[in-house]
């Protein structure tokens, strides 16, 4: 399996127990204190893993740029 898919079907179960935090707070009830608990640790890391997140798409966009701006350029041999 490619890394890229991967870490797409990591991203969806993630985004998925996400949805499925926020119901049982909001509608079901279960174990309350743990998942309001886990949700304010899920808040924080995203609060401070922004700025973080943002320079890597920021680098991978210049990257990205460059090449596509770059000429092909043979070498003579």
């Amino acid at each position: 399996m490619e890394t890229s898919t991967l870490k797409r079907t990591l991203a969806w179960i993630l985004l998925a127990g996400f949805v499925l935090l926020l119901l049982n707070i909001s509608i079901f009830h279960v174990l309350i204190v743990p998942s309001v608990a886990l949700y304010a640790i899920i808040a924080i890391f995203f609060v401070f893993s922004k700025p973080r997140l943002a320079r890597e798409s920021k680098k991978i966009t210049a990257t990205t740029e460059r090449q596509e701006t770059e000429p092909d350029v043979e070498k003579n041999k």
